[in-house]
């Protein structure tokens, strides 16, 4: 409708205005930029009906464009639109944006397609800025907010300025068409003041809900660790160390001690602090290989260790598997053999898996895990839940 059309708000069910419709902006040849309110007494009317609408449970959206708040370093007269009128009413704050915002995130999921299609913002509601009202945020973009509805009554929607009448209408049928979905969901919504009344048998059942969502954080918690522990599956270097050392740590009771300057190099020590074997921890993206069971012996002779010091070699092989079953494939025999003859005992990180979780099923005992690397070499080959040494 035209400003001063002889229809009332309160003749529809709902309104839709757009910010910025009762005034415009000039340019005096001696002041500069200047505005102007096009029709104050229609305006005026408008400001009524609007208030006596809202009484009378209608609907009023607010398609706001590009809007300034001041003239050179004038602030703008709030008087001069409905929108600025509203605003400062309802004590509603906003700002313009130096440049529109050209993508938002619908906050209430029936707004979607409006924003889709004409949500463009081109200026933001500061959080500080808004009253305590029962305001809800209809769109946002980095945890600002650029669109608001206060209750289900008054909508403040972003909007790109229609150029032309049929794009004015269409705007206006997409924001209505998502107001009138998000209020039939909220009319079929049980208000909150209902969950004061319970039934004695829901209170025992909201307890129990209670109960079990613990335990559901307590689940995930616990299942947060497994995906770390899992890592040895897919890490190197540091961040390899430190899942293989957790592993050994708190599932197998075995403490190894790291070099500083060799992150991948390890000790297993007794109490008195005498090395009972040197370790290897390393991720390829292969199998085992000689120079590898090479790296175990040069760490002994570095240490002054005599050759039958046990080694142990954990390593994460075939890291560009891309499933299990490309993992789990066993070293060459010719490289068992050698681990034999070197005093080197091969652990895949996918055994050391498959052994913690033996140790937690209770089909292997972790006091065994130590017996075993300090007597044993060759391949450590977890299968079925039981261990064996692989020599050839």
């Amino acid at each position: 409708m035209p400003l001063g059309s002889p229809e009332s708000f309160l003749d529809f069910e709902g309104v839709v205005v757009f910010a910025g419709s009762f005034e415009a902006w000039g340019e005096d040849p001696l002041n500069g930029p200047e505005i102007t309110c096009l029709q104050p007494a229609d305006l005026d009317l408008r400001e009524r009906e609007f208030f006596t609408a809202l009484k009378a449970g209608k609907v009023v959206v607010f398609l706001v464009p590009h809007i300034r708040d001041r003239i050179v370093f004038s602030p703008v007269d709030p008087s001069y639109d409905l929108f600025r009128r509203v605003a400062a009413r309802l004590g509603i704050g906003w700002k313009p944006l130096d440049a529109p915002i050209p993508y938002l995130n619908a906050s209430i999921p029936e707004f979607n397609d409006y924003l889709d299609k004409y949500g463009a913002s081109y200026l933001q509601f500061p959080a500080f800025m808004l009253p305590d009202l029962d305001l809800t945020v209809v769109c946002e973009h980095k945890n600002d907010i650029y669109g608001l509805a206060l209750a289900d009554r008054v909508f403040f929607l972003p909007c790109a300025f229609p150029k032309t009448h049929q794009q004015a209408v269409d705007s206006a049928v997409s924001a209505l068409t998502s107001v009138l979905a998000y209020r039939k969901r909220l009319a079929n919504e049980v208000p909150p003041w209902v969950v004061d009344f319970r039934f004695q048998r829901e209170s025992c059942l909201v307890e129990e809900a209670g109960r079990l969502h613990a335990r559901l954080e307590q689940v995930k918690s616990a299942t947060v660790a497994y995906q770390q522990f899992k890592g040895a599956l897919c890490l190197r270097s540091g961040p390899l160390v430190q899942a293989v050392l957790k592993l050994l740590r708190e599932f197998l009771g075995i403490e190894l001690e790291v070099e500083d300057k060799r992150i991948e190099d390890a000790t297993l020590k007794d109490t008195d602090g005498k090395i009972l074997a040197v370790t290897e921890i390393k991720g390829v993206n292969r199998n085992f290989g000689r120079e590898d069971i090479n790296q175990v012996d040069s760490h002994r002779e570095r240490l002054g260790l005599p050759a039958q010091t046990p080694g142990i070699l954990i390593m994460n092989t075939l890291m560009t598997a891309t499933s299990l079953a490309g993992k789990d494939l066993p070293p060459h025999p010719d490289i068992i053999k050698k681990a034999v003859a070197d005093h080197v005992l091969m652990i895949r990180t996918l055994d050391l898996l498959l052994y913690a979780d033996g140790v937690e099923s209770g089909s292997l005992k972790k006091e065994d895990f130590l017996s075993t690397v300090l007597r044993e070499s060759g391949w450590l080959r977890i299968a079925e839940r039981q261990a064996e040494i692989v020599k050839e």
